[in-house]
């Protein structure tokens, strides 16, 4: 026996153990599941090439090798799992992505149990059997150039990811794992393009299996699935009704439908823009940045807030910086709350509290007026029957005539006042109105 057929099995088993190493990880991480789902399949396309590699017959070997029918959902998980982890689906994604990404897998896997469109039977060679593609087959060729694509997408999505991650832990991960997504490309290769076959064992399971060593060295040393309870944090940021932005390095990273929603931006148009684009001057954007790096953080801080349409909204901002174990800023985290229905009331209740005191302060007024007049009015009544009495007795041409009427006419004046003063301090309505004596 070879050496490439206990390549095989040992890839098997390496694979098994890593897939139930990040399973146990977190059970119900949907990253998580992704990968061990990956490297599962992995172990048993290993084990299936160890069986029919290391066969006694050619019958035994075909038979074998009828059970390798799963490769194209290996190459559908792969790549589920490095759009999970460059973030561009995640566990709220639609079903159209998934049958997108498992429609073609499931086609493939049809027509490699069905047909000999792709593969046509065994072959010895120096390594033990293989198998024979059906290199005239349009189909064989349609599932070769489905992979590559996949596998080109992975390193592009990676290297992409990687030009827009600030985070120095980040970019640790994603050395090890771009590393490792450039084996199973450069190693298959030949099996994916036949024309450059040299005669050498097919090391698919082999790079695909060193791949995830590299993922797995990344799980352990800089620890990719730093959140166990990602599921829990994504669920309360999707459905918190204050509006939450995440940034990092002063650029947004993550927003929830609340900020969308409060904003008026989609999600798309925010991701990778400054955090203050939606900040009412920079003076005041300088203010809560301030605020947010200090000791005490941002609590309940209010402020003006520029929504996509340009008008000011009030709002509420508590926010505080993210650090990694080594102590580093790995982000920034702010809540912001709309306060335009507190800040509408509280307005209408400054009016409504307005009114009451102004109202207090008549009633006041009333009461010392009617106070004041019933003071005013006894002696002014005593004045004014003098000064009439007086000027009766006295000739038009008298000396004296002119200054009593004076008197008298200013007198009568001040009662008037007085009387309005006593309509004033009345809390009932008045009028005046004609009534029958007789009748009473």
């Amino acid at each position: 026996m070879n050496i490439f057929v206990f390549l095989s099995l040992i890839s098997s088993i390496i694979s098994f153990a890593l897939g139930n190493f990040v399973f146990y990880k977190n059970r119900k991480n949907l990253q998580h599941i992704i990968f061990s789902l990956f490297c599962f399949s992995i172990s048993y396309w290993g084990f299936i090439e160890f069986m029919y590699r290391q066969a006694e017959s050619f019958e035994i070997a075909h038979f074998w090798l009828e059970m390798n029918f799963i490769w194209p959902f290996t190459i559908a998980l792969i790549i589920h799992f490095v759009l999970i982890y460059t973030e561009k689906i995640n566990i709220h994604t639609g079903k159209l992505v998934y049958f997108l990404l498992y429609t073609p897998a499931l086609f493939f896997t049809i027509i490699e149990l069905a047909t000999d469109q792709m593969t046509i039977g065994v072959v010895k060679r120096y390594w033990g059997y293989s198998y024979l593609s059906n290199e005239k087959s349009l189909l064989f060729w349609l599932s070769n150039i489905w992979a590559l694509i996949i596998l080109l997408s992975i390193l592009f999505l990676l290297i992409s990811y990687r030009k827009k991650m600030m985070s120095t832990r980040k970019r640790k991960q994603l050395n090890y794992i771009t590393i490792g997504s450039f084996i199973p490309i450069l190693m298959s290769i030949p099996e994916i393009i036949p024309i450059f076959k040299l005669g050498i064992p097919e090391m698919s399971i082999s790079s695909l299996t060193w791949f995830s060593i590299f993922v797995c060295y990344a799980i352990w040393k800089y620890e990719l699935f730093v959140i166990d309870s990602a599921i829990i944090a994504e669920n309360i940021i999707f459905t918190m009704n204050e509006a939450l932005v995440i940034s990092v390095d002063n650029q947004i990273v993550k927003v929830n439908p609340a900020f969308t929603k409060l904003f008026g931006y989609k999600e798309s148009e925010v991701i990778r823009k400054k955090t203050d684009i939606f900040a009412k001057n920079e003076e005041e954007s300088k203010i809560i940045s301030d605020k947010l790096f200090n000791k005490e953080g941002l609590k309940n801080c209010e402020a003006k807030c520029k929504i996509k349409s340009g008008e000011l909204i009030d709002v509420e901002l508590s926010g505080s910086v993210l650090r990694d174990k080594y102590n580093e800023v790995a982000g920034v985290v702010m809540i912001i709350k709309d306060i335009r229905e507190r800040k509408k009331y509280e307005k209408e209740n400054t009016e409504l509290q307005r009114h009451l005191m102004q109202s207090e302060k008549m009633v006041a007024v009333g009461q010392l007026a009617g106070g004041v007049a019933h003071e005013i009015n006894n002696p002014m009544g005593v004045i004014l029957g003098f000064a009439q009495s007086v000027g009766k007795n006295i000739k038009e041409g008298d000396s004296l005539y002119m200054p009593l009427k004076s008197i008298e006419r200013e007198a009568i004046r001040c009662k008037k006042l007085v009387s309005n003063l006593l309509t004033f301090s009345r809390i009932e309505k008045t009028g005046i109105e004609i009534v029958e004596i007789n009748s009473a």
